[in-house]
């Protein structure tokens, strides 16, 4: 079964890539202070480079969720979507801080917060349905996530 086409607005798509870009920008500068840092200011600096991505991703999300037509009513939380921010920001961070030591643990815990940060995204989406969750396929996409990552 192919999906229906959703209509969309490109100026609103065009601004969530640029945000996606300038959160990624402000990451990286941050990511690289880590390297740098030494003392309190080192998980400092791990902070706020995770924090300007979780921030980045879920902006871009938004407005993508926000730039499509949706032939069903769909709205935002916002108490979960800030939800998502403070899940997101600290796994982020602690991957930053083992990424020169341990590239693969950094990119798992990276990976397990990006699928935490979905599946909690998810619940935002008030569908008339609402989101269900196999467990089987919960825990293939968390493995999968884990993997990427």
């Amino acid at each position: 079964m192919i999906a229906p086409h959703a209509p969309f607005d490109p100026v609103l798509l065009a601004v969530a890539g640029l945000l996606a870009a300038l959160s990624a920008f402000a990451a990286l500068r941050a990511a690289h202070a880590v390297g740098r840092a030494r003392g309190w200011r080192r998980p400092s600096w791990a902070l706020a480079a995770g924090v300007a991505l979780a921030a980045g991703v879920w902006s871009m999300h938004l407005l993508d969720v926000v730039g499509h037509y949706l032939p069903v009513p769909a709205g935002n939380d916002a108490s979960v979507a800030l939800l998502t921010v403070f899940l997101w920001a600290p796994p982020a961070a602690a991957a930053l801080l083992v990424l020169g030591r341990r590239p693969a643990a950094a990119g798992g815990a990276l990976g397990a917060a990006v699928a935490l940060m979905h599946f909690t995204a998810l619940l935002e989406l008030p569908f008339a349905a609402g989101p269900r969750f196999g467990p089987w396929l919960a825990v293939l996409a968390l493995a999968a996530a884990v993997a990427g990552g």
